[in-house]
């Protein structure tokens, strides 16, 4: 298309891309950290229960409960959540933050549950979402502010009354820019019925049985792939960074250190998290390539060549037709890629 066409005549040097860096620092900036939120609502539950189970029920305890429970006055807890943010935010090392999470969530707030499988799901689902990684800075967000501005192994209390909660943050990696190699991988990419997903799989790994080189590999996307733009492009995947994809068996693969070119595998996504039922299934067969630009470098590229694309876009504009254009989409679908 043209506007492949005209990305793709942009180019920059190393020296812009230092350049570009510079001026917009605090675009490139990312942090990682654990954190957890300690609940008012979720504490006062807690405590409501026991104490419902060791009194006994009347019409007239039961209406001050519900009282209480509109008016989400939860200020005698107060002191019990603090305690619990002080403690967490007292450990030392990432492995105590997220040690003690698991304990408190096992020991406290899923202790009630009886089904031991159930309890085990819910605390290894909330233990999943301790973890953050690769955040941007925003100076608009008041929180990432403090966490920006903090050392490694620091930690923070941050105290929501709206929302009655207490957060804690510990600092795993403070700010940082990313300086890790991307990789450039092919990629076929299939959907459907677990039946069609398993005879496309069969027919693509026999053809690569017989032919693993990437003119086959790119033959074989553009006959099964689901990503028909990637299949048109040789099923060429550029500069993939760590965090183009949720699943961790993949990026692990991509960029470890003993892999080669040619190397492919088959990965299965993981729709477990998921809450709609469906019988799709989804995989992806990837082939390695080799490296591609340094994380930073590449962002920067892509920010620059995108300013010069709406530079460009503003002059073709001023020049052909004011704010609006029209196009006949018929003949610019004629345009080849």
């Amino acid at each position: 298309s043209y506007y492949n066409h005209l990305m793709e005549s942009f180019t920059f040097t190393e020296e812009d891309w230092n350049t570009y860096y510079s001026e917009n620092e605090d675009s490139f900036q990312r942090i990682d950290y654990l954190s957890y939120s300690f609940s008012l609502h979720d504490i006062a539950e807690l405590y409501d229960t026991e104490d419902d189970d060791a009194a006994e029920t009347t019409d007239a305890t039961d209406a001050a409960d519900t009282a209480a429970e509109e008016e989400h006055d939860h200020s005698e807890y107060v002191p019990v959540v603090e305690k619990y943010a002080d403690e967490l935010a007292s450990k030392k090392s990432a492995d105590d933050f997220a040690a003690y999470i698991e304990t408190f969530l096992n020991d406290v707030l899923y202790a009630s549950e009886e089904d031991e499988a159930a309890r085990l799901e819910s605390v290894q689902k909330d233990m999943k979402n301790v973890e953050s990684t690769n955040v941007k800075y925003s100076e608009d967000d008041e929180t990432l502010v403090k966490l920006f501005a903090l050392g490694k192994g620091e930690t923070y209390i941050e105290k929501d009354e709206e929302n009655e909660e207490y957060t804690v943050y510990y600092i795993t990696e403070p700010k940082y820019h990313e300086e890790y190699t991307t990789k450039n991988a092919y990629m076929i990419m299939l959907s459907g019925t677990s039946d069609e997903v398993t005879a496309d799989l069969d027919e693509i790994n026999k053809a690569l049985s017989e032919d693993a080189s990437a003119e086959k590999f790119a033959a074989l996307a553009e006959e099964y792939s689901t990503d028909s733009a990637a299949a048109a492009n040789g099923a060429l995947y550029e500069n993939i960074g760590k965090t183009d994809f949720s699943s961790d068996e993949i990026v692990n693969w991509l960029f470890s250190d003993e892999r080669k070119a040619g190397e492919y595998e088959v990965f299965a996504e993981d729709t477990s998290s998921t809450t709609t039922t469906s019988d799709t299934v989804y995989y992806y067969v990837i082939m390695y390539k080799d490296d591609g630009m340094v994380k930073w470098q590449y962002d920067a590229d892509e920010s620059l060549r995108s300013d010069a694309y709406s530079e460009k876009y503003k002059g073709f504009e001023e020049a052909y037709g004011g704010d609006k254009i029209t196009a006949d989409l018929k003949e610019l679908y004629k345009i080849p890629n």
